[in-house]
């Protein structure tokens, strides 16, 4: 009997043990396997000619708060799955209007400005943020018709050659800085923070695809080695679920050394 009674105890244990296992495999995979991806890719056409002048391909997360007699009265946070329509101004630059909120009513404006210039034959980047705030926030009472910020890097001339995209595929956060004079009686701070950005802005393919060749890559700051989030991830959900499949074995050790020393009285 007490031969029997070993033999379930061990089946039941081997049974757990495949299945927790399993369960750490499963985790592990789920964690690393690329996910579906959030961005969203425009391919922007001028309404001159027809033909596609910008391709741009973004994920973003913009905070935004609003403060008064410093008291939090307002706080949203926009993502590119907000934008509810793409402008373009073509010029001698190429600005990307990217408006959120209604068609007819806005509550804020992000905007990419191309530039090329000529000598060298290179693109620069410009960032600016218009914001609503009667409409953005429902506790701000606003007699300002929009507000004005800009990236305070002001315009950036590292965006490559024009005839190869530009990527960047690491996080950057920018703090907005306010740039119109007029006061509401708020506060207002303005984040973006960039994970994904890959952009064409001049001698773009007709197949709307991204050129062929290597794009231009951000440097990595101080050139270090980026972890990629899905493996840490996974490290750490595999460590916790490890930590438990060693705790579940130590209490059924010591279940079953005491059942142990009660069937030998």
């Amino acid at each position: 009997m007490l031969f029997q009674r070993g033999s379930r105890n061990g089946f039941s244990m081997r049974y757990f043990l495949s299945c927790q296992l399993l369960n750490v495999a499963m985790i592990l995979l789920l964690a690393i396997a690329p996910g579906s991806e959030a961005r969203r890719f425009f391919q922007i056409r001028s309404k001159a000619t027809g033909e596609i002048v910008v391709l741009l391909d973004v994920e973003f997360t913009l905070s935004l708060t609003a403060h008064k007699d410093g008291q939090e009265v307002g706080k949203k946070q926009l993502t590119e799955q907000d934008i509810a329509q793409v402008r373009l101004f073509e010029f001698a630059t190429r600005l990307v209007y990217l408006d959120f909120g209604q068609r007819d009513r806005k509550s804020a404006v992000l905007t990419y400005g191309f530039y090329r210039f000529k000598s060298p034959d290179k693109v620069g980047l410009s960032r600016f943020f218009e914001l609503f705030p009667d409409v953005m926030f429902d506790k701000v009472e606003s007699k300002l018709a929009g507000i004005n910020f800009q990236d305070p890097g002001s315009t950036l001339a590292d965006l490559g050659d024009t005839d190869k995209s530009y990527l960047c595929n690491r996080t950057q956060r920018i703090p907005f800085h306010k740039t119109s004079k007029e006061k509401d009686g708020y506060e207002y701070s303005v984040d973006l923070e960039t994970t994904y950005f890959h952009s064409q802005a001049f001698t773009c393919p007709q197949d709307g695809k991204f050129s062929p060749g290597a794009p231009t890559v951000c440097p990595r700051p101080d050139n270090s080695r980026s972890v990629p989030v899905a493996i840490i991830a996974g490290s750490v959900a595999g460590g916790v679920v490890l930590m438990a499949l060693i705790a579940a074995i130590l209490v059924w050790a010591v279940r079953y050394r005491r059942r142990g020393a009660y069937n030998d009285v």
